[in-house]
């Protein structure tokens, strides 16, 4: 099962994808993944925009799905993207009947 797989066959909790984050960024700048501030921009850790263009492919094939170029511009931290991709596969809830005569 290739890795686009196994992310379609999963829910990707925010856990699942700050961590993933915090890794590969770990991995650009030679640290640990512990070491690595959410609340930090991508920006402040000095990475480039080819390592930005990079870390945003390689998270679209992770997370299983296309993902807008400009992602890590909008959410420019761990902290906010991680929380954009959960509450954007977060299921939605439709109003049933009994819900609109409460």
């Amino acid at each position: 099962m290739s890795v686009q797989q196994q992310a379609a066959a999963r829910t990707l909790t925010f856990e699942d994808i700050s961590g993933w984050l915090k890794a590969q960024i770990a991995k650009v700048l030679h640290v640990k993944p512990q070491d690595i501030n959410v609340w930090q921009t991508f920006a402040q850790y000095g990475l480039d925009s080819m390592q930005v263009a990079t870390l945003s492919g390689d998270l679209e094939i992770w997370v299983g799905r296309d993902l807008s170029p400009s992602l890590v511009y909008d959410f420019p931290t761990v902290e906010l993207l991680a929380a954009h991709l959960v509450a954007e596969t977060a299921p939605t809830v439709e109003p049933t009947p009994s819900c609109l005569n409460a």
